[in-house]
């Protein structure tokens, strides 16, 4: 009952900027350079070299406040912010790494939460939904109608995120990019960057 008084309150507060910044995004797109994509499979150390690729003043990873409220964050954190923080702990419970609405996030949870164009909802909150949503993992068995909606934000995504700071270069990081690579490239162009980080067994 709280998640949907709290889904209810926050479609509420982001509406003015989904029907602002949607439209703006469907009629214009920045020119940009490509992204620089961090691949790895998961604990192998793609999140510490994604905290230290962000220390770069050239490139810009999604914060956590944009991962989990991509529709609506550039006006409505103000007070999404009240919303969110109270239930974010200091450290992520798998690895204890800082995390908080500043630190760089993964643009899959931005994906899920925006779309729902994400493998997450089967691993973490629908694992009956398994086989709906794994597919999101490599792309390669979407529908068209699931690849469209899946690039759409993908891209939205990027463009919103450099709408506020366009000398920069996006910063993107998921494990599930390692297995989406001619995807990316399609999307964002021959001059994405790719860094693959692997861990030593």
């Amino acid at each position: 009952m709280v998640g949907l008084l709290l889904s209810t309150i926050a479609t509420v507060i982001t509406l003015p900027e989904r029907l602002a910044v949607g439209a703006l995004l469907r009629v214009w797109r920045p020119r940009r350079a490509a992204p620089v994509i961090i691949l790895g499979y998961y604990r192998s150390g793609t999140t510490f070299l994604q905290f230290l690729l962000d220390r770069d003043p050239a490139l810009l990873s999604p914060k956590w406040n944009e991962a989990l409220a991509p529709q609506g964050y550039v006006l409505s954190w103000t007070f999404l912010r009240y919303l969110l923080l109270p239930f974010l702990g200091g450290n992520r419970p798998q690895d204890n790494v800082s995390f908080g609405s500043d630190f760089p996030a993964e643009d899959d949870f931005a994906l899920c939460n925006w779309a729902m164009a994400s493998s997450l909802p089967s691993r973490h909150v629908v694992p009956d939904l398994e086989d709906t949503y794994k597919r999101f993992d490599n792309l390669n068995d979407l529908t068209a109608a699931e690849h469209s909606r899946w690039s759409w934000h993908q891209k939205a995504l990027v463009d919103k995120m450099l709408l506020l700071h366009p000398r920069r270069r996006a910063l993107l990081k998921s494990p599930c990019h390692t297995a989406r690579i001619r995807h990316l490239i399609a999307l964002f162009g021959p001059e994405t960057r790719f860094i693959h980080i692997t861990r030593h067994p």
